[in-house]
Parts: C-alpha cells; structure tokens; sequence
C-alpha cells in the first residue's frame, strides 16, 4: 500500500502538464467550408505547441488560434478569425 500524503499529492500536482485550448480554423474557404470554419479543436499542454497545421494536405490553409475560454466549436465558422484581405469580396 503506498503512503500518500498531502507533500506527495503537492509533488504529484505540480509534475503534471498545464494545458491550453486551441481551435483548427480554415483561412480560406475549401469546399463547403468556409473562411474561420473551425475544423477541429484539442488541448494542448504548455511545453507543446499545437500540431502544425500543413502537416497534412487537408491542412493547407488554416491556422491555430488559442481559445482559453472554449468559446470555438468545432463545425461553427467564426469570420473574425480571418483577416480581412482573406475574406470573399
């Protein structure tokens, strides 16, 4: 049986990763998704940054953005996410 007392706990809390919010967004429009459709999103721990996104070819053309509040959701589209030389005329 292991002794757990609250100095271990304290030791165990602080070796554990701290982890951030990130959404997937596409800065340009493909198909039916639009320019700011949130393609994905995950957490991500501190020490890493999120997956970068060309790392596959239907990653072309989108960006990270950090969303501490979850305020992104996946399938939504969000035009304030893109810049305004991005968007459709």
């Amino acid at each position: 049986m292991t002794d757990t007392t609250i100095a271990n706990i304290a030791e165990e809390t602080h070796s554990m990763p701290v982890f951030q919010n990130y959404a997937c967004y596409r800065t340009k429009a493909l198909g039916w998704q639009e320019a700011g459709y949130i393609i994905v999103t995950g957490s991500y721990s501190l020490d890493a940054q999120p997956p970068a996104p060309d790392s596959a070819p239907w990653w072309n053309n989108t960006a990270w953005v950090l969303d501490p509040d979850s305020k992104y959701q996946q399938s939504q589209t969000y035009p304030e996410l893109v810049t305004t030389s991005d968007k459709k005329a």
